[in-house]
């Protein structure tokens, strides 16, 4: 809720260490007839509140929010395919462009509900300066840290 990004990466990236097994490499192990395959779960739905949350604020879907700069690179999409969230399915993939200056989007949504609002969380990507949704440019003065899609 803070948005403190190094701090909510932070702890996507040690739920999934700590839910790991260093000795199996695998998230269950057995001991004495004692399993358990949740640790992991936790991150999990950290990564989708990191790029689709749904959960911020009443009624709204904020794009990209946390989404770690590591996800977001010049020669391969970032790609969320019929991720679910409470309005519906989503459809989402982020790409920077070859000179990195501009982050190209694509979205679709398959609502059952549809948002009060639907907000896009501007990277802080260093050197942005034009973003295209849907192949269409977005107004954004760069400066603004959100731009409302709907």
């Amino acid at each position: 809720e803070t948005g403190d990004r190094a701090r909510f990466i932070e702890g996507i990236y040690s739920g999934f260490a700590g839910g790991m097994s260093r000795q199996t490499f695998t998230q269950c192990e057995t001991r004495g007839g004692i399993t358990g395959v949740t640790p992991c779960l936790p991150s999990f739905s950290g990564v989708r509140l990191a790029v689709l949350d749904d959960q911020v604020a009443p009624q709204e879907l904020h794009l990209l929010r946390l989404v770690p700069l590591a996800w977001l690179r010049k020669d391969r999409k970032l790609v969320f395919t019929n991720a679910p969230t409470i309005f519906g399915r989503v459809n989402l993939s982020a790409k920077l462009d070859q000179t990195g200056k501009g982050l190209e989007l694509t979205w679709v949504a398959k609502y059952r509900t549809t948002p009060r609002r639907v907000v896009l969380h501007v990277p802080p990507v260093r050197g942005l300066e034009r973003i295209t949704l849907n192949g269409k440019a977005l107004s954004w003065d760069g400066k603004a840290r959100t731009i409302a899609i709907t």
